[in-house]
């Protein structure tokens, strides 16, 4: 298996408990940060949302621009759009040859090019980006009232 190949079955394999998590976020815990300088949940769902779509950009044209950060939009249009995005992603993925996959790919943000590398490189690292902003807002789940799903092995919510 190579780097694409890899790439392809960790957006899917990944993309199952990020859902997971998504899910147990509730439209009136949006506004919850556990503290001042922490973003809220919703602004986390929105940066999960954000990194999606770059992706999808990136992948279809082989640049992105970074969508606006605020206003995000409400719970319900996040969770319905992110099975959408990804379903989406993994068809483009699946479009994608090895000289795509190393070839240059820009991501901008307000109209500076801040990435000039090559397709892979940007595609992890929003990847892991992912990852990291989807642990985050686990940290929020249970205070939000919600459950912490299973990611990489049993929960301390799973039944025993």
């Amino acid at each position: 298996m190579n780097d694409l190949d890899y790439y392809r079955q960790c957006f899917v394999l990944e993309a199952v408990p990020t859902r997971s998590v998504l899910e147990q976020m509730q439209q009136a815990q949006s506004d919850y940060r556990p503290h001042p300088k922490a973003p809220s949940a919703g602004e986390l769902f929105w940066t999960i949302m954000r990194g999606l779509k770059i992706r999808l950009d990136l992948v279809r044209r082989n640049g992105a621009d970074a969508p606006p950060v605020a206003p995000y939009p409400s719970y319900e249009k996040m969770l319905a759009s992110y099975g959408d995005l990804s379903k989406q992603l993994e068809a483009e993925l699946a479009t994608v040859d090895q000289s795509r996959w190393e070839g240059k790919a820009e991501f901008r943000t307000g109209g500076q090019i801040v990435l000039d590398r090559p397709l892979r490189e940007i595609l992890w690292m929003f990847h892991f980006d992912v990852i990291h902003h989807r642990g985050q807002l686990t940290t929020y789940l249970r205070p939000m009232g919600g459950r912490v799903p299973s990611i990489y092995g049993r929960s301390g919510d799973d039944a025993r």
